[in-house]
């Protein structure tokens, strides 16, 4: 384990929830507690774009202390869909909102169906579809342009149990939330792989990655969990005192953060694993999990250093960069189907 190397001025985003990169890297995207998103230069950290607020304000009063912190119309979650055109959010309202990645301008009508906070979104590989896991349980879909509803099609063990994480890589989903649920499936043979809900019975499961054939899931219990996506029965790894990670996008490095002044014990074997690399804990976040998001390219990493300031720091392929291949832009009837 070798400590991270931190470069560059920071950048101030106002109370930050969620970051991510856009496919080519050059820029980076964070949502806020206020329900507005910062596009920040990744080259040079300077702001390219603030949003307006589109998410609605909603009485939290009988929410839980965490909901109460990030306030009324918060972002929860981000996501860029594969050729950078859109930008999608989740939020305390209840809702997924579509934005234009170029002009921040959103895009109309709300994603509805969802009876609770919207605590994770993504696209599929392709493009073609928005997912979002909610606390009321559910996982919901929507086609990317048109946005209207699709079914599922998968029936979650973890069903009607709230969700606090979804990934999806590839034709693999995964979904965690209390109790230590974790369900995988695979999308393309609408198989159900299997679970690990009984790892984490005593935790929340609030942050998932799935990192090649191995998936990453940490709770608010400050632990990680690293087992593989084709059956998370057979090996498992536990990183306990780590507060919160991130693993490249190459897969052979991750980023752990520390809790407190605790070391991190590492516990367990897995097929491939990755080298690590250790954050010091940062100031009090009202989050479960610090945000921390890697580049595509693998040249450095992003964490929130405190309620407003943002910190880059050096990945492991920082003298080497990870080849980017070039998107096709989509047209809107490419999705309509």
């Amino acid at each position: 384990m070798t400590p991270a190397k931190p470069f560059g001025k920071t950048a101030s985003v106002k109370k930050p929830t969620c970051m991510a990169f856009s496919p080519d890297g050059k820029i980076l995207a964070c949502g806020s507690q206020d329900g507005t998103i910062t596009l920040l230069d990744a080259g040079t950290f300077d702001v390219r774009g603030r949003s307006g607020t589109a998410h609605k304000r909603v009485d939290m009063r009988h929410q839980d202390a965490v909901h109460a912190i990030l306030g009324r119309g918060a972002i929860t979650s981000l996501a860029w869909d594969p050729s950078g055109c859109m930008i999608v959010t989740g939020g305390t309202d209840s809702t997924v909102r579509r934005w234009n990645a170029s002009t921040l301008a959103p895009m109309p009508p709300a994603l509805t169906g969802h009876a609770n906070s919207v605590r994770a979104v993504c696209f599929d590989a392709a493009g073609f579809d928005i997912f979002g896991a909610s606390e009321d349980g559910s996982i919901r879909r929507w086609k990317t342009w048109t946005g209207k509803p699709t079914e599922f099609g998968l029936e979650p063990s973890i069903n009607e149990t709230p969700l606090y994480a979804m990934a999806l890589e590839g034709n693999i989903l995964a979904a965690g939330g209390e109790a230590g649920a974790l369900d995988i499936w695979d999308l393309r043979s609408g198989e159900y792989i299997g679970t690990g809900s009984d790892l984490f019975i005593q935790s929340r499961i609030v942050k998932i990655i799935i990192a090649g054939k191995t998936l990453l899931a940490q709770t608010d219990q400050h632990s990680v969990l690293a087992v593989p996506t084709t059956d998370p029965r057979s090996q498992v790894k536990f990183w306990k005192h780590a507060s919160s990670m991130c693993p490249s996008p190459d897969h052979r490095h991750l980023v752990l953060e520390e809790s407190g002044n605790r070391k991190i014990d590492e516990t367990g074997d897995l097929a491939h694993d990755m080298d690590v690399t250790l954050l010091k804990e940062g100031k009090s976040f009202p989050w479960p999990a610090q945000p921390i998001a890697y580049s595509p390219d693998g040249t450095m990493f992003v964490r929130v250093e405190s309620d407003s300031a943002l910190q880059r720091y050096e990945g492991n392929r920082v003298n080497n960069p990870i080849p980017l291949t070039p998107r096709t832009v989509p047209s809107p009837s490419q999705f309509d189907f």
